[in-house]
Order: C-alpha cells, then sequence, then structure tokens
C-alpha cells in the first residue's frame, strides 16, 4: 500500500477520535472539569486541519509549508506540558516547591547543555530539544509523585490522560532520537510515528467516556494495598 496513502487514512481516524472526544465532553459536561484537555484536542483539529490546508496550496516541497509545520509544532509540547501541571496539581500540594526548584535546575542545565554544545542552526530543533527535556521531567515527576502517594486514587479520565500523555512524550523522544541518527527510512519511519500515535487518542476516546475525578482512597484499603505489595516482595525474593 502507498505510503501517502497510509498516512491520509491514519490522519482521517485521528480527526474522527478528535471530534468523538469533544463531542462526548459537550454530551456528558466533561469540558469543565478538563478544560486544559479539551483545549489540547481543539488545537489538534486546529493544527492538523490548518497544515492539511497549507500542503494543498503550497505543496510537501516548499519553504512556507515548512515554517508552517514546524511553528505549529512549537505550541503542542507547551499544551502537553501544561496537562501535566494540571494532573500534578492532583497529586500533589501546590505548597511543595521542592520539587520544582529541582525540576527548574535540572532543565536549566539541559536547556544551557542543549544550547551550547548542539551545533544546529534549526531554531526549531533547538526549541523542541529543549522541550523535550521539560516534558519528560515533568512526565517522570508525576509519575513519581503518584507512586509515592498512594492514598491517591487519580480516577479514570485522569489516569487514561496522563499514560495517554505519557506514551506520546516516549514517542516524540523515539522520533527526534531516530530522526536525529538518521537510523531508518525516512518515509516508513514517519508513516510508523504516525501509525503509534493514534494509540494515546484510542486511550482518550475510552477512558473519557464516563466521568470519574480524582480521590483519596480509604486508609483500610492503603494498608491492604501496602500488605499485597510486601507480600509480592517477599515472594519475588523467595524465587531469586
Amino acid at each position: 500500500m502507498d505510503v501517502n496513502l497510509v498516512q491520509y487514512l491514519i490522519s482521517i481516524f485521528a480527526f474522527c477520535l478528535y471530534f468523538y472526544l469533544l463531542y462526548v465532553g459537550y454530551r456528558d459536561g466533561l469540558i469543565r472539569h478538563f478544560p486544559f484537555f479539551y483545549g489540547f484536542v481543539t488545537w489538534c483539529i486546529v493544527r492538523d486541519a490548518s497544515r492539511w490546508v497549507v500542503l494543498t496550496y503550497w505543496g510537501y516541497g516548499s519553504e512556507f509549508y515548512y515554517h508552517f509545520y514546524y511553528a505549529l509544532g512549537l505550541v503542542t509540547p507547551l499544551a502537553q506540558i501544561f496537562l501535566l501541571i494540571e494532573i500534578y496539581y492532583h497529586v500533589k500540594s501546590r505548597r511543595d516547591v521542592s520539587h520544582w526548584l529541582v525540576l527548574l535546575l535540572f532543565t536549566a542545565m539541559m536547556s544551557w547543555y542543549s544550547i551550547h554544545q548542539r551545533d544546529s542552526k534549526n531554531a526549531y530543533i533547538v526549541f523542541n530539544n529543549i522541550a523535550l527535556y521539560f516534558q519528560v521531567l515533568f512526565c517522570l515527576l508525576v509519575h513519581l509523585q503518584l507512586q509515592q502517594n498512594r492514598r491517591l486514587y487519580l480516577g479514570r479520565n485522569y489516569s487514561g490522560i496522563l499514560y495517554g500523555l505519557s506514551f506520546m512524550i516516549a514517542l516524540q523522544s523515539l522520533n527526534y532520537g531516530l530522526r536525529l541518527f538518521d537510523y531508518v527510512s525516512r518515509a516508513d519511519f514517519a508513516t510508523l510515528i504516525q501509525t503509534l500515535g493514534v494509540i494515546p487518542w484510542v486511550a482518550y476516546a475510552i477512558c473519557m467516556r464516563k466521568l470519574d475525578l480524582p480521590r483519596e482512597i480509604q486508609p483500610q484499603l492503603v494498608r491492604e494495598l501496602a500488605s499485597i505489595e510486601a507480600n509480592f516482595k517477599r515472594a519475588a525474593k523467595c524465587l531469586r
């Protein structure tokens, strides 16, 4: 099958998922509970639709399409970071700033390294390189705090958003790394990334079908989960 046809069909399927999410969000009143997420969905619709319009009129090889494509791509990582911040506020107290300071320190160090050590004149690549550090660190921070806060049940909606974002960010990291070192054919690789990129949207469509907000787990259940985990650890030691 032609690569361009496959990419076209994947794009159509992704558009259907975007509008399905908006429809369900409006029907069930989820938009007011998850404004950042549905803002992100709306942005993806505007981004992809405008890219197809520019591609149709200017062509894939035009300089205008090149700059337009990457300029829109500057917003996506920022939107993902805002989504992670929203989830983080449900996991950790806003008054605790120590982790934010550590995050900013590491990010500043990595950003400085990427700017001063990479010999790249492409501003888009430099920006995405820096933003990717932010995305990965924020994602790891949210997962770390969620692991430490055992009494919090994040809810089906936020859990789906978090793991979908985690997959998207991991995919972006893989995309950036393999393109940087040029390991595989660009056409085949672009199709693979685009195909895998639909998976988080399928997860979003599943997790947003019913409202399920974060809440504290009862202390007794926390103790039971801790006991189960301890039993698993003892069993693992016996098997070694």
